[in-house]
């Protein structure tokens, strides 16, 4: 049944990995401001600000005492938590029977064991996939049960308007992602001290995961460098990241020709990784950042092609979140992985296109803008889309109520004071101005040495450097907190 959301309240549990930690990514924003629409208030929990990444716990007994005291005077009706955040044994025992809903929009793999832990066998547990790795993965070790399935990304419904003619669009493609520093697994092996034998060896090994995810990965990586400390999601990205940053250049350099010519837009490390693949790639490269959604749109509405060039994880299965937006944008679709067709309402040739690696993508490219159905099928697509996946299709699914006219009160837990439209509560954990990174702050409160600028620098540094393999934050920040009490 549909229950009026009189009364219905919502607790939302998720990290924070802008730099900017007052704002959210556009993802997450979207399926709270969403939520907020279907509840009558949340309570916002910004897990990273206050508890380890590596344990999953409190940085105090402070910290602790005041979110718990919080979240049972808040009583939530509903917990949903983005990829497991904040699910730790003192937020667990607080909700204990209250109907929790975990959905993963990154893969599995990726993260400590303290996150999976309490999800063996649990109700309610969410992938991006239907199928592929990280659906395969959850089974495997019996993370969630047959309550929970597939949820795919969404879109915006107030941005999908009618799509522009063809002749009006700027770029004949446009691809906004992500392209990883290709120095970073030379770096690596650097730091390892692996000999001639051993990169061979391990060459070979990044060959075949080209190929197929393999599950014996981090265990065969052992078995060529045994004294390598890297825990097995360290390596899973070391070597995920370097086959799609091949992937992604290849597939581009490919398409660089192509007139009108197309646009990319990355992150800073594509200005090393695309200083390698020629001046045309170079060309098409626009160095500005789009982060607003808004933004995005506009770059897909006028653009021929959308192109989807996935993460080597995702290959298998699951479609990314640009997928939804070049959907709703209006923008014919070419990826390099078979989506789920039957989940997604989409098909193959109809919906959206494929492509057989980089030799095959520029055909592909041209077909599709040459076809004389082109505004037919993605106008058609646009309406799947507003059927069935729009974030609030996602927060109805959650909430199972009736949408309310605006958006109900948020009450934030944060150290920073976010910028979210009805904000009520911050001020008593409001971040102090100019420190870095907020999981340190009750720390070094509690040991009342926050008065050194110079030890505070050199903190703060050895906190957003890249810890040696085996050397971990926290070990970092336990060193540091060893030398201001002079230990």
């Amino acid at each position: 049944y549909i229950r009026v959301g009189w009364g219905m309240k919502i607790l939302f549990l998720t990290a924070n990995y802008l730099r900017n930690r007052q704002e959210q990514d556009s993802f997450r924003k979207s399926i709270l401001d969403a939520v907020r629409l279907y509840s009558d208030e949340v309570l916002y929990f910004q897990y990273n600000d206050f508890c380890s990444e590596q344990s999953g716990d409190f940085y105090s007994a402070k910290d602790q005492q005041d979110f718990l005291k919080r979240l049972k005077d808040f009583s939530p009706d509903k917990v949903i938590s983005i990829n497991g955040s904040g699910l730790n044994d003192a937020i667990l025992s607080e909700i204990s029977g209250i109907e929790t809903h975990v959905w993963f929009v990154d893969a599995p793999w990726r993260f400590p064991e303290h996150i999976l832990k309490p999800l063996k066998d649990r109700n309610n547990i969410y992938t991006y996939a239907a199928s592929g790795h990280a659906h395969r993965w959850l089974g495997e070790n019996k993370v969630g049960n047959s309550s929970g399935g597939v949820l795919h990304f969404a879109t915006h419904e107030n941005l999908v308007l009618a799509p522009k003619n063809l002749e009006e669009r700027e770029y004949s493609y446009s691809f906004l992602g992500t392209l990883w520093d290709s120095r970073r697994y030379g770096n690596e092996l650097k730091a390892l001290k692996c000999d001639r034998k051993e990169i061979s060896q391990l060459y070979e090994l990044l060959k075949g995961h080209f190929s197929s995810y393999n599950y014996e990965l981090a265990n065969q990586f052992r078995e060529i460098v045994p004294r390598s400390e890297l825990s097995d999601s360290e390596i899973f990205s070391i070597f995920d990241d370097e086959c799609s940053t091949f992937n992604r250049r290849e597939t581009l350099k490919a398409l660089s020709s192509l007139e009108p010519r197309g646009v990319i837009h990355g992150t800073p490390e594509w200005m090393y990784s695309l200083g390698l693949s020629g001046e045309d790639l170079n060309f098409c490269f626009d160095p500005s950042f789009v982060m607003d959604i808004e933004d995005q749109y506009n770059l897909y509405r006028n653009s021929m092609i959308g192109l989807n060039i996935c993460h080597h994880q995702s290959k298998e299965g699951g479609a990314p979140i640009r997928c939804f937006d070049l959907w709703g944008a209006g923008t014919a679709l070419i990826t390099n992985s078979p989506l789920e067709e039957d989940s997604l309402k989409m098909k193959q040739g109809h919906n959206y296109f494929l492509y057989d690696g980089s030799s095959d993508v520029i055909k592909t490219t041209k077909k599709i803008i040459e076809s004389s159905e082109y505004m037919e099928l993605v106008k058609e697509t646009q309406k799947i889309v507003i059927e069935y996946h729009t974030y609030k299709n996602r927060a109805r699914f959650f909430c199972n109520t009736e949408e309310r006219n605006e958006m109900g009160p948020i009450y934030c837990f944060s150290k920073f004071k976010m910028n979210f439209e009805n904000c009520l509560e911050n001020g008593e954990f409001e971040f102090k101005e100019g420190f870095a990174d907020s999981y340190t702050y009750s720390s070094l409160v509690d040991a009342g040495k926050l008065q050194s600028t110079e030890l505070l620098k050199k903190f703060i540094g050895s906190m957003f450097s890249r810890p040696r393999p085996g050397r971990s934050r926290k070990k970092a920040f336990a060193r540091f907190l060893d030398e201001i009490r002079g230990e």
